[in-house]
């Protein structure tokens, strides 16, 4: 076990620790969550922003397709804490755009990812009972830079299966959902280890033998974010479903990676 650090001077609530046989994974993130409702504030900020950012890419000329789909539902998931925004910018929508509208565009998109860097950042830190090195921000916001624009190249390019075997489809979604849950720690394993691939190995290595815990924290944190980013458009503001999904799946998500590094590593 590791040593517990006493956060007297700094005027921070001590996180409960979570260990074998103690609390549930959702009553240790609901009891820190309660502990320090200040963590609520860095997801909240971060979705404000996006929902101004969202009303921009709505009433500009450039072309945003909806983040959310209401005749089916989406486990709306991904490996940094950050929640499901109501509209997005594809890639191809930044091509031969004068300067003056592309420099717009390209800086709401940089805008929308630093919100969701630094607000991942600081609720991690402030769950956290352990200082993280402030050197590993840059690669943290990096990570989130890379990733998404991954995810915007892959939308680009149309990836996707059409062979009409089931058995392929489930192997292909076994196959990536076991990558999730095996990089689910690489958030916060990058801001205690150094380098850029021993994040990714330690992360591997802690999720051993806790499979289950987050195939089903992946699960309950993608349903939420998408049903969340629903709920405001029974109001008719659906810019709105941002800054819910963003405040709640960000924060819940970026405080369970506290809660869980601490399981995984504690035992």
């Amino acid at each position: 076990m590791r040593d517990e650090r006493e956060h007297g001077s700094s005027g921070r609530p001590e996180p409960m620790p979570v260990e074998r046989g103690g609390p549930t994974i959702s009553s240790a993130v609901a009891a820190r969550l309660r502990a320090d409702p200040t963590l609520w504030t860095p997801f909240l900020v971060a979705g404000c922003l996006l929902f101004l950012i969202d009303l921009c890419r709505q009433r500009d000329s450039i072309p945003a397709v909806t983040g959310i789909e209401e005749s089916t539902v989406h486990v709306s998931y991904a490996v940094f804490p950050r929640g499901t925004t109501t509209l997005h910018r594809p890639l191809g929508a930044l091509v031969d755009l004068q300067q003056p509208l592309f420099w717009y565009a390209l800086g709401l998109e940089i805008a929308a990812i630093v919100a969701i860097a630094v607000a991942g950042w600081l609720t991690m830190a402030r769950a956290s009972d352990e200082p993280f090195q402030p050197n590993r921000f840059l690669v943290y916001v990096s990570s989130v830079f890379l990733l998404d624009l991954l995810f915007r190249v892959v939308d680009a390019i149309g990836l996707e299966y059409t062979g009409g075997s089931l058995l392929v489809e489930l192997a292909i979604l076994a196959l990536v959902m076991g990558a999730f849950v095996r990089l689910f720690l690489v958030p916060v394993t990058m801001l205690r280890q150094g380098g850029i691939v021993r994040p990714v190995g330690a992360s591997w290595r802690y999720s051993r033998g806790h499979g289950l815990t987050l195939f089903g924290v992946i699960v309950v944190v993608g349903i939420g974010s998408w049903t969340l980013a629903q709920v405001p458009t029974f109001v008719r503001v659906p810019e709105l479903g941002t800054v819910l999904s963003t405040t709640i799946a960000g924060t819940v998500h970026a405080v369970s990676l506290v809660v869980l590094y601490d399981q995984c590593t504690d035992e």
